[in-house]
């Protein structure tokens, strides 16, 4: 086998092997996008973007739907 490889075109073999990268990086982040959806981390300082449990409660309490509206103008 290593001299059927040895008599192989090197930039074949690189090119296939690159290509072969390319196929499993998609591969991978289509199954993780798929797969992991629900799934988020907050890795802020302090858990700076999670929300407390006193926030929950309170949005929980609210009857009415909430709006919510950028004020950044869209383009």
């Amino acid at each position: 086998m290593w001299q059927k490889l040895e008599r192989t075109d090197r930039t074949r073999l690189g090119v296939a092997g690159i290509g072969l990268a390319i196929v499993l990086f998609v591969a991978v982040n289509l199954l993780s996008g798929t797969l992991l959806t629900s799934t988020r981390l907050d890795l802020a300082d302090d858990q700076l973007y999670t929300v407390s449990e006193g926030t929950k409660q309170v949005l929980a309490a609210i009857e009415e739907p909430v709006d919510l509206r950028s004020t950044t103008p869209t383009r």
